[in-house]
């Protein structure tokens, strides 16, 4: 009776055996697959999370490029303003002395008011 008993369960032994270790293999690999994944998620976390760092230094420096830009077009402005009216202070003043000139000749070869009169 005992050597049935044996004879049974050693089987069974034997069978279990070699599907616990392949269990046992095929749990492993879940695992380590598991962590490799799980290493993937993380790093790919503290890419988006540095990416949205990134994105709001780009933000705040166009911010502040676009206020720049703002001051820099006044400032352009009124120099654009200044510059003409000094060009035009200088074609008045040439034409000024061009009509002074004019009224030189005129008189010097005239001899006075002579040519007037």
């Amino acid at each position: 009776m005992s050597s049935e008993l044996d004879e049974t369960p050693r089987a069974t032994r034997v069978g279990e055996a070699n599907d616990d270790d392949d269990d046992d293999e095929k749990l492993r690999e879940a695992n380590e697959k598991l962590r490799d994944v799980r290493a993937v998620m993380v790093d790919n976390i503290s890419r988006v999370i540095d990416r949205g760092e990134k994105l709001e230094n780009v933000l705040d420096k166009s911010d502040a490029l676009q206020a720049t830009a703002h001051t820099f077009k006044r400032a352009s402005n009124r120099l654009r303003r200044r510059m003409w009216w000094g060009n035009v202070k200088m074609w008045c003043a040439v034409v000024g002395v061009a009509a002074l000139a004019l009224i030189v000749i005129f008189f010097a070869a005239c001899r006075g008011v002579a040519c007037v009169t």
